[in-house]
């Protein structure tokens, strides 16, 4: 478990700067289509 939990935050490491972009252009995306429904 601790060497998963190691891996998991090596990758978090690596590829947190794009995973972030990726998680702010989703939640950008669920709240337009949010705002457009309740339109």
């Amino acid at each position: 478990m601790i060497g998963a939990d190691m891996l998991t935050g090596y990758v978090d490491l690596t590829t947190g700067a794009k995973v972030s972009k990726v998680a702010s252009q989703q939640a950008a995306f669920e709240t337009e289509l949010a705002r457009r429904l309740g339109e």
